[in-house]
């Protein structure tokens, strides 16, 4: 499948859910200057598998680990730009611009 162009992400809104949902610890809406990107959706398991096998076929949705939660709000905080990029179906992921090398903060 052809990779689609990725979407620099502007702005993000989380939430993070009461322990009384079994599936998801919490998620971040992504959205860019056409408004809603994708939502990234952070399962209380240590497997992204079965999540990610029944949304195949929607690309606006990327799955993580509970763990990596605190990972992807600093990506989202701290670095500029960010894009998020799908191949259309089930490769998707988060990425930076190019950085210059030593950059230090």
């Amino acid at each position: 499948m052809t990779e689609q162009a990725p979407e620099r992400i502007l702005y993000y809104q989380y939430q993070i859910f009461s322990a009384r949902d079994e599936e998801f610890y919490a998620s971040i809406h992504l959205h860019g200057a056409e408004g809603s990107i994708a939502t990234a959706y952070f399962l209380r398991s240590d497997s992204v598998a079965g999540a990610s096998q029944k949304d195949k076929a929607n690309p606006s949705r990327i799955y993580f680990v509970k763990n990596e939660f605190h990972d992807v709000i600093d990506m989202l905080r701290n670095e500029k730009p960010v894009y998020f990029a799908s191949d259309g179906k089930d490769i998707k992921r988060l990425a930076t611009g190019l950085e210059p090398e030593g950059r230090s903060r």
